[in-house]
């Protein structure tokens, strides 16, 4: 997987700092537990990777051929394209859990990889990258942005600015978990704004850890979108094909 040759010196201290880390800790496959690494080759290769060619760039339904389906393209959304690497199942769910509820924030800097690679085979020309902020109570109670963890490796691996403040929620929403895609939808309108920061006529990346419906990442988009942003994509690792997976 291709690491821009502009990465930041940040990513090399703290890929080495994990290194020690553990050395001293041996971590377990945040997939399988398999002890010695922090995401195995095995589970790696085990995630069933979404075949972007046969479905559509911003909702997922079945398209022949690759790009925006009829329907997206007649009602044109914020986002350009909303991509995800795996299917929300298997060891990738079990990897993304470790890393959002059992503070294995190491597992972060493998699972970001694979993002990378799709930016590079997407050739994305990206000025700044985002991620999917928590609401203040959840922020609370986890101590930390799994998003923002994710997004920061990313960003470091390419080189690129992260604005971790860029986007805020303006108001605290229901879990989406049980929710029909339509009420998914109407949760997070206008849930969410912009900080201070100038993204006029900026290619703005948002980072989440899983997207279902698409709908968080489409109000950060459309809060982008309202503050000038020329281009707005969105990025996770995992897709859920069901509403019932997430």
């Amino acid at each position: 997987m291709q690491v821009s040759q502009s990465v930041s010196r940040a990513y090399q201290l703290n890929k080495i700092f994990w290194m020690a880390a553990d050395w001293i800790f041996p971590p377990h496959c945040g997939g399988c537990q398999q002890p010695g690494t922090r995401w195995c080759d095995v589970c790696n290769q085990s995630v069933d990777v979404v075949d972007w060619s046969t479905h559509c760039k911003i909702c997922a339904a079945p398209v022949l051929h690759p790009g925006v389906c009829t329907t997206c393209h007649s009602n044109p959304m914020p986002m350009s394209a909303i991509l995800s690497w795996g299917v929300y199942q298997g060891p990738l769910r079990e990897g993304i859990h470790s890393m959002k509820y059992q503070n294995n924030l190491g597992i972060a800097q493998d699972l970001s990889l694979p993002l990378i690679s799709i930016i590079n085979n997407e050739n994305w020309q990206i000025d700044c990258i985002t991620a999917v902020p928590l609401s203040y109570q959840r922020q609370k109670q986890r101590g930390y942005n799994q998003s923002i963890v994710l997004a920061r490796w990313i960003a470091w691996g390419l080189g690129l600015h992260f604005m971790p403040d860029l986007l805020s929620r303006t108001r605290d929403t229901r879990s989406q978990i049980g929710l029909s895609a339509i009420e998914r939808h109407r949760n997070v309108e206008d849930a969410f704004s912009t900080s201070s920061y100038n993204v006029n006529h900026k290619v703005v990346l948002i980072i989440d850890d899983v997207t279902t419906t698409g709908a968080t990442l489409i109000n950060c988009g459309k809060a982008l979108a309202n503050a000038g942003a020329k281009e707005v994509f969105g990025l996770t690792l995992a897709k859920a094909v069901h509403l019932d997976m997430i």
